[in-house]
């Protein structure tokens, strides 16, 4: 636990128990782009190792094909970055809220923050 703990994944109050942190939007926002690039990598080295011994043909056709693939996400990409926007935009006051009051998380007790 103590492990857990420093790593601020956990986090505990005086005579109410041991709690899960949830992660901030902006952290899970984080994670998700961390764990989009990990993979993107995984696929470019599975991609090096199965185009080696390929002719320079052979290569360019799959180059294209990737590079279609590529436009294609990066199109996803924009339209998911946009509808962020427009959910950040139309919660903004929502959000705020939300941010400071937590479900899960215990509020605080008088004369301490949070």
């Amino acid at each position: 636990m103590r492990i857990l703990k420093e790593e601020g994944l956990i986090y505990s109050v005086q005579g109410r128990g041991v709690f899960v942190r949830q992660l901030s939007p902006r952290d899970q926002f984080l994670k998700r782009y961390n764990e989009t690039l990990e993979e993107a990598q995984r696929r470019a080295d599975e991609e090096a190792v199965r185009l080696s011994g390929k002719s320079d043909d052979e290569v360019a056709a799959e180059l294209a094909a990737a590079e279609e693939r590529f436009a294609k996400a990066s199109t996803e990409c924009e339209a998911a970055i946009a509808h962020r926007d427009a959910m950040r935009a139309s919660g903004n006051n929502a959000s705020a809220s939300a941010a400071t009051t937590h479900p899960k998380r215990p509020p605080p007790r008088p004369g301490t923050t949070g």
